[in-house]
């Protein structure tokens, strides 16, 4: 089997089914509401005075003030930012980790919920630490 046929077998499995938990969509995601009620919602939807809150997050998604005004009416912030963006578990944690928000203790939680899921898939290339 040539280099060009294990890519069409990779592409075509791929697209079926996306197993590694951090490059899935936080929704499509096996126990996501259990991620967003015991970490994300309580570690980002109250306002901190110094940022990490979802204002922060909402800020290196791109959005603007008045997205911002419109999410704290919402009931879960966190939640509603990450139903419109849409992000990857991996990209998550990376811009959790990112200084503008600067909350790598979450990004830890969230690492720490995928290996009590289990882990990841065997090919990642996705370190736990």
């Amino acid at each position: 089997m040539g280099p060009s046929e294990k890519q069409k077998i990779y592409l075509v499995s791929r697209s079926e089914e996306i197993k590694c938990l951090w490059e899935q969509e936080l929704q499509s995601l096996d126990g996501f509401q259990d991620l967003l009620t015991s970490v994300l919602k309580i570690n980002l939807d109250p306002k901190r005075e110094l940022g990490g809150d979802y204002r922060s997050l909402a800020g290196v998604f791109g959005k603007d003030m008045r997205y911002i005004w419109y999410l704290e009416t919402r009931s879960s912030p966190i939640e509603e930012l990450l139903k419109e963006c849409r992000p990857t578990l991996g990209f998550l944690r990376k811009l959790l980790s990112y200084k503008e928000v600067d909350r790598g203790d979450v990004a830890k939680e969230i690492t720490a919920w995928v290996k009590k899921k289990g882990g990841c898939c065997s090919e990642c290339d996705f370190s736990l630490r």
